[in-house]
Parts: C-alpha cells; structure tokens; sequence
C-alpha cells in the first residue's frame, strides 16, 4: 500500500510461482517477472497504465485453451505495448503460430519478444 506511486517494478529470479499483491499498483507502466516459475498468468486487472510486461523464461505451457495467457492479456483494460514471453512452453512449442496467434489478438502490441512487429 506504500508503494502507490511505483511506475517500474522488476521482479525477476525471484522463484515467483503467483502473481499476486499488485492490486494497489494502479499506476505501475513497466512489470518484469521474467525468469520464475509462473505457470498461469493473473492478478494484472487492476494495472491499467501496464505498457511493459516482460513473462519470459517462465512455465507458462500454452497460449491457447483454458490457461491461455493471450486472451487473458486481452481481457485486461491497459496500455500493453510491449510482452516478452520467450523461454516458456507456449513460444517455443510452435514459435510461428504463436507470433502470428499474439499480434492477431493483442494488436496494440509493438514489440514482441524484443522483435518489432
């Protein structure tokens, strides 16, 4: 709670396994939970000024069915620009049709795994 006004917040190698105590962090631009152990992606509704947000090297397993990340991050009212999702299950299995599945459902999307679309 004392940290309302926080833009930037980097949590990586931290063995995160939930996202979780965000809630308060309404003005946070740039999140880097890159390199735990998160395996579903959740707990981002509340950060609207999300811009960047960096998932990769994580457990996430799929960008399609029931855990899908994608249309989670859709679902979410936010500015996301950016999204790294490289080094987990779901962008290495089939790299192609993942690209191809993010930028056809997040086309607010410029920067994909640190490639510009």
């Amino acid at each position: 709670d004392h940290l309302v006004n926080l833009t930037w917040l980097d949590l990586s190698f931290n063995q995160i396994e939930v996202i979780e105590g965000l809630e308060a962090l309404t003005k946070l631009t740039d999140l880097s939970l890159y390199s735990n152990k998160i395996w579903k992606v959740s707990g981002l509704e509340n950060l609207t000024q999300l811009n960047v947000l960096s998932l990769g090297n994580n457990l996430i397993e799929s960008y399609i069915g029931e855990d899908n990340v994608i249309f989670y991050l859709r679902s979410l009212n936010n500015r996301l620009e950016v999204l790294t999702l490289m080094g987990n299950k779901c962008a290495t299995d089939n790299p192609t049709n993942y690209k191809l599945y993010a930028i056809a459902f997040l086309p607010q999307l410029k920067y994909l795994d640190y490639e510009v679309i």
